[in-house]
């Protein structure tokens, strides 16, 4: 723009075939501060099932983030109900906890859950094991991991729709991305 001042950012434009081809162009607009709108579609990092894998890799790496736990305790399906959530969120609130602290105590969660006590204790079993594994996996790892022991990606494949197709390619280019900013 400052070389050519007639030229305007609004005069060019990126066409991809499929959505997942924009993370690359995005994160290359964003690393040159090019300002950029993505039309027809949502910006990488705003799509569904990206913003569900984060909420996993922010749950392993701060399990006090009450909001990316909510997010992903039941994502995909494990047959733990609002109302069971609630009653948990309410015994935290009430001991001044963060909601893990409740999850993670079983003898709360059997008490508390009861019928769903057996998926949540599941699920943080799940969590605390990709917690130990930080120091050792790179990110890639933990996503692939996160993705195949959730059921995350095997429920996308069950669903077996283009719009699940899509979001598990999606999901395949975070974990490209990852294995990219590890090579950087």
């Amino acid at each position: 723009e400052q070389e050519n001042p007639e030229v305007k950012w609004g005069d060019f434009a990126i066409l991809y075939r499929t959505n997942a081809q924009s993370r690359t162009f995005e994160d290359g607009l964003v690393r040159w501060a090019i300002p950029y709108t993505v039309v027809g579609g949502l910006k990488f990092y705003d799509r569904r099932e990206i913003k569900d894998v984060l909420a996993y890799l922010r749950l392993i790496v701060n399990p006090a983030d009450t909001l990316s736990l909510q997010r992903v305790i039941n994502t995909p399906r494990r047959g733990v109900g609002k109302t069971t959530l609630d009653r948990l969120a309410q015994a935290a609130q009430e001991l001044g906890v963060p909601l893990w602290d409740i999850l993670s105590d079983e003898s709360s969660v059997k008490t508390l859950a009861a019928r769903s006590s057996k998926p949540i204790l599941k699920f943080v079993e799940m969590i605390q094991h990709w917690q130990g594994q930080l120091e050792t996996q790179p990110a890639a790892e933990i996503i692939q991991g996160v993705l195949d022991q959730s059921g995350y990606a095997q429920d996308l494949v069950m669903q077996g729709n283009d719009e699940a197709d899509e979001r598990l390619g999606n999901v395949k280019e975070l974990y490209n991305a990852a294995v990219q900013f590890g090579e950087e």
